[in-house]
């Protein structure tokens, strides 16, 4: 009787040990593809891509070979500092307000909302420590000038032509690897600034 009792906890503690293990295996068949999804998400490319916007002027009153109507342009300054990655795209992020269009050619600019502009520009070419220029065009009433993409008041929701967005601030986001993974790290934000170079039309 006393044997029996012993087999009889053997199996009790083999069968215990199958569960677990089959539990185990069973919880990591569910986890697996949430950690390789997360790894792919995750490059380590994004703590060691080194980008620093160094300069957003506006000018509100700059005019474009092949259009026939005024608009405001805006370039950005980036760099790409030390740090080994490899970077695929840009995306800066422009914050800044949306006027009534009119309102800019008088004294008092009337603000509408706030806006958001995204823009995604191709970097693949930049190499570290080099800097690069990427225009935008803000704001565009003329059919002639489509071919340079969606202008940064169109990105901001803003109706052209009565409504103009005016950026006032830009940050950068690196998107790296083949699969052009976008890092949820971003530069420091930096001030825009606004010129005109015709008189007849303000900075807000």
């Amino acid at each position: 009787m006393i044997f029996k009792r012993g087999v009889s906890s053997i199996v009790a503690n083999v069968l215990i040990v199958l569960l677990v293990v089959v539990g185990v295996a069973v919880l990591w068949a569910a986890v697996k593809p949430v950690i390789d999804r997360t790894a792919d998400t995750v490059q380590s490319d994004c703590f060691t891509v080194q980008l620093e916007p160094l300069g957003c002027p506006v000018d509100v009153g700059a005019t474009t070979p092949g259009f026939t109507t005024l608009v405001g342009l805006e370039t950005t300054l980036l760099k790409r500092n030390s740090g080994a990655g490899d970077l695929r795209e840009v995306k800066l992020v422009y914050e800044g307000s949306v006027y009534d269009s009119a309102s800019l050619l008088t004294s008092s600019p009337s603000r509408l909302r706030s806006g958001t502009a995204i823009v995604t520009s191709d970097a693949s070419s930049l190499e570290e420590l080099e800097t690069v220029s990427i225009p935008s065009v803000i704001y565009n009433s003329d059919p002639v000038g489509t071919n340079l993409g969606a202008t940064l008041s169109a990105l901001a929701g803003a109706t052209q032509p009565a409504e103009t967005f005016i950026p006032e601030s830009v940050k950068a986001y690196a998107v790296v690897g083949d699969n052009k993974v976008l890092c949820e790290i971003a530069t420091a934000s930096i001030g825009c600034q606004c010129t005109s170079s015709l008189s007849a039309i303000s900075c807000p």
